[in-house]
């Protein structure tokens, strides 16, 4: 899989919200100017808005994919990506990149700690994989999901078993000992 691949698959979800967008719109206008029936006009608008702001995200991600796209450093990593998941992140020879809503670039050699996390939404229940880097940073990347945003076949274990190949000294877990060794060598607190 390459950076080509990812970036036809935003666009092409891009191009069907706004599709449905539009098409709900000219449904929306109908009721309201032929039917009057408040209703399911109100049914409607919901519905608008929730396909609206999919249309955004969407354009969101596509805008920060061309960003990775044209950035020198990542350009060679790209044509090589060991593991993806839509719309969150993806795993190169070198790097952690997110592409959801802002650019983040993480090095294998800069994590020093990857813990996993929980969270629930109206969506489903998510978990999470939280990474520190040697300079105290948190990052954290949803791995797994009960949602229907995330494909059946794709197994978290993998990312983390890809971090921990690409650099042995990663920290698994906050346990009491990992936190010693957090605070006296990287002068880290969590």
């Amino acid at each position: 899989m390459n950076i080509n691949d990812i970036e036809k698959r935003i666009i092409r979800d891009f191009k069907r919200n706004c599709i449905i967008t539009f098409l709900i719109l000219i449904v929306m206008l109908f009721f309201k100017y032929v039917i009057y029936k408040e209703v399911i006009l109100w049914v409607i608008n919901f519905i608008f808005f929730a396909v609206f702001f999919c249309c955004i995200g969407s354009f969101v991600m596509a805008y920060n994919i061309k960003k990775l796209k044209n950035d020198k450093e990542l350009s060679s990593e790209l044509n090589n990506i060991l593991f993806h998941i839509p719309y969150n992140y993806m795993l190169t020879e070198n790097y952690v990149i997110g592409h959801y809503s802002k650019k983040e670039t993480i090095k294998y050699k800069d994590i020093v700690l990857i813990c996993y996390s929980y969270s629930g939404t109206r969506n489903g229940i998510y978990k999470k994989i939280d990474i520190i880097k040697k300079n105290g940073k948190k990052y954290s990347f949803e791995i797994g999901s009960t949602s229907l945003y995330l494909e059946k076949d794709e197994e978290p274990k993998d990312f983390s078993n890809i971090l921990l190949e690409k650099n042995q000294n990663i920290l698994v877990g906050k346990t009491k000992e990992n936190k010693k060794v957090l605070l006296e060598k990287y002068n880290i607190k969590i």
